[in-house]
């Protein structure tokens, strides 16, 4: 029943945007396409006023996922404006500012509003709309104001995955998954998500055809298998969909990425796909993050400080904690700035020591009272 309702309700919600908004409408429709290049709506063509070479390129300057995620901001955006008798396209400063207030009012947090903004500007750009109205010095201070008032909290960092985990999480597999096939699956996930630095968006497909989907051709191993590599189509890094190369090592060690991978190759046509759960069932993120938070369960290990972004972290913290210098870290994660740092987590002992190290170890030096100094600029 609740779906049903649902189902009108959107319904509803559309039928009224394309009789009040018709040129919103044409983006609204044709957002829950899922290729790399959407095929251009004949409507949008209609509205935009360009030529079909040039809608066809502002039409793919955002990617579908994003298109589908930005479709609930501005059907509600639109349902507000309308309750206050607005047009939303083009908005006013007084509509943004009491959208912002109506969105505070609703408890969204300072980050979510932040977005939504920049969904309805983005919006606008694409209608051929200005968007001056959204560097507003008053539209700024109520954002302000608001960040003054609820806070803008920094997102609850996920816990490192580092080796000696993995190692853990490899032999509570078998109990976790009784299907062989799917415990081989999650094996080689796990192995080369460690290895190469991996997201689980890069591992993981929710549908046949998708274009960051790993293929069975997308692996090729050394003719002594010392090594393998494996090409990534996409990736968050890579949103021009270049690919990457990524190489793991054969390590005489239960979480070596080359025999898992093996495995999963073994026989198999480089036509399929690489991650498949048993009955060709999508290897999508929610199975992969569920069944890493059972191994950690059956480890004794408290699941929800982990996510798929767990391994990537991991990585790159274990690689920090044996010495290894930033430029290497950053080319193994494949970040272009210094963000990855963000990746590397310290614990309390680690920063403890380095305080030591540089307030405590030179402890006989004699006390100086000058009063001449200067800084150095």
């Amino acid at each position: 029943m609740a779906n049903v309702l649902a189902d009108a309700l959107s319904r509803r919600l559309f039928a009224f945007i394309q009789q009040q908004y018709p040129r919103a409408f044409t983006l609204l429709r044709f957002n829950t396409v899922d290729t790399a290049h959407s095929p251009l709506p004949p409507s949008f063509l209609g509205t935009s006023g360009l030529s079909t070479a040039a809608t066809f390129l502002l039409w793919n300057g955002l990617a579908a996922s994003t298109r589908a995620r930005s479709t609930p901001v501005c059907s509600d955006f639109a349902t507000f404006a309308s309750s206050r008798c607005c047009h939303p396209f083009l908005a006013s400063e007084t509509l943004l500012i009491e959208w912002v207030a109506a969105q505070h009012t609703a408890s969204k947090t300072y980050g979510s509003i932040k977005r939504d903004l920049a969904i309805i500007k983005s919006w606008h750009i694409g209608l051929g709309l200005s968007t001056v109205v959204f560097d507003s010095k008053r539209l700024a201070r109520v954002v302000r104001g608001l960040k003054q008032v609820i806070g803008d909290p920094l997102p609850i960092a996920k816990l490192a995955l580092t080796l000696p985990l993995l190692h853990q999480l490899l032999r509570a597999l078998p109990t976790v998954c009784p299907s062989q096939h799917n415990c081989r699956m999650f094996r080689a996930t796990f192995c080369l998500a460690f290895a190469c630095f991996l997201r689980s968006g890069e591992l993981t497909w929710e549908a046949q055809g998708a274009d960051n989907m790993l293929m069975v051709g997308s692996v090729s191993f050394a003719a002594d298998k010392s090594f393998v590599t494996v090409t990534i189509p996409a990736s968050k890094t890579d949103p021009f969909r270049q690919g990457a190369t990524l190489a793991a090592p054969a390590i005489q060690l239960s979480t070596c990425t080359v025999s898992a991978l093996d495995v999963v190759c073994r026989s198999r046509p480089s036509s399929a796909p690489l991650f498949i759960l048993e009955g060709d069932r999508p290897f999508d993120r929610s199975s992969f993050v569920a069944t890493l938070h059972q191994c950690l369960t059956t480890c004794g290990i408290k699941p929800s400080a982990y996510s798929g972004h767990s391994f990537h972290r991991g990585a790159a913290t274990w690689v920090a904690s044996n010495g290894i210098d930033n430029d290497t870290i950053r080319g193994l994660g494949r970040w272009w700035s210094k963000c990855f740092h963000c990746y590397i987590n310290k614990s309390a002992a680690d920063r403890a020591a380095t305080t030591k190290a540089v307030l405590y170890t030179n402890t006989s030096a004699p006390l100086s009272l000058d009063t001449v100094t200067w800084r150095d600029l």
